[in-house]
């Protein structure tokens, strides 16, 4: 899942036309922990697999001018593209 979400989260980055330290802003995120998450991580230190906590995908929603069920309805669909 954490891999459906850095996908989702780059693709509609990219849609939008900003660079990861402008979405960070956007969402009110450390640019840091946002890179993390759009490479699929918690952390680069902890190499862990992303996986936020409601308030930060209340965040990303925010950033990305959309609701929470809208976002992970795109990582859903991810996933079963994935598994085919």
């Amino acid at each position: 899942m954490a891999e459906a979400l850095a996908e989702v989260m780059r693709s509609r980055r990219r849609a939008a036309g900003l660079n990861q330290t402008e979405m960070a802003d956007k969402a009110g995120i450390d640019p840091k922990h946002y890179q993390a998450m759009e490479n699929g991580f918690v952390s680069y230190r902890d190499r862990k697999p992303a996986n936020p906590q409601l308030d930060k995908l209340v965040k990303l929603a925010h950033g990305f001018e959309t609701t929470v069920p809208d976002l992970m309805s795109d990582v859903f669909s991810r996933i079963e593209i994935e598994l085919g």
